[in-house]
């Protein structure tokens, strides 16, 4: 993509919590800079990693500015579900999401291109 060639791209944590138990913005992509022309996204999710802590079933869910990347998916008890992702938010998006239960960790990487 040559609109990358002039941009800087730097990878990072987009979130790293506990999901809470309403509906919450997560994070979200920045505005574009000189360096990026709108409507080109400012952000990508590559990977999503989750974490229950707990003895019971936790059920997740996320989306990406609206479009839904898990609803109602269950988490196993005592077990991590490690999700890859190649999706790109344009200026202002917004990730979003909740679990059912508190002892779900949430940790969100990718990249912001400005």
């Amino acid at each position: 993509m040559a609109w990358l060639s002039a941009a800087n791209v730097s990878g990072r944590n987009l979130y790293a919590n506990e999901l809470p138990t309403s509906y919450t913005t997560l994070y979200t992509s920045p505005n574009a800079d000189g360096n990026v022309t709108s409507p080109s996204a400012t952000a990508q999710i590559l990977e999503v990693v989750l974490c229950n802590t707990t003895i019971a079933s936790i059920t997740v869910t996320l989306a990406a500015n609206g479009f839904s990347l898990l609803s109602g998916e269950p988490i196993a008890p005592n077990s991590k579900e490690i999700i890859n992702l190649n999706t790109f938010l344009n200026a202002g998006s917004i990730i979003g999401g909740n679990a059912s239960a508190t002892g779900l960790h949430c940790s969100i990487s990718g990249a912001e291109v400005q």
